[in-house]
């Protein structure tokens, strides 16, 4: 039995879902694809259309580790399928951000402001490594406006 009432737990689940991979985003990117991977990624930096940087059964196997290590962590079944859920979202919002930004026809003010975002990752080393999100670099200090 659950802690709490059966929505509540999915609800904060696939809230915590969320956070984490939005923190996965920004460190696989920023220690992972600017780290071991970087020989890989520079071919994206080189040209972000044609070179994708790992498919997405790489970023979808981030959301299975978040809900493998869920299902030991938390305290019910479906805090642990809520933050799987969330995880998923997030992914499928990361893969299409990362895709639309990279295109010259970018639609409202976030996409266009997360492109320039993008852009200045792109042009200035080490900085910007969230895509969907610049909490964690503001958080990190790698926030860059250029």
């Amino acid at each position: 039995m659950g802690m709490f009432n059966p929505v509540w737990e999915f609800a904060v689940g696939i809230l915590l879902g969320l956070l984490l991979a939005s923190f996965l985003e920004y460190a696989i990117h920023r220690w992972v694809l600017h780290g071991p991977l970087k020989r890989h990624h520079w071919l994206h930096h080189r040209d972000p259309v044609k070179a994708y940087p790992l498919p997405q059964w790489f970023s979808l196997g981030g959301t299975y580790l978040i809900f493998a290590v869920s299902m030991g962590l938390m305290p019910s079944l479906l805090w642990a399928l809520g933050t799987a859920f969330g995880a998923f979202v997030h992914t499928v919002f990361y893969e299409d951000v990362h895709y639309y930004i990279h295109r010259d026809d970018q639609v409202g003010r976030y996409m266009v402001w997360m492109a320039q975002r993008h852009d200045d990752h792109h042009r200035c080393s080490g900085v910007n490594f969230a895509v969907t999100t610049p909490v964690w670099d503001w958080l990190f200090g790698t926030y860059c406006r250029d």
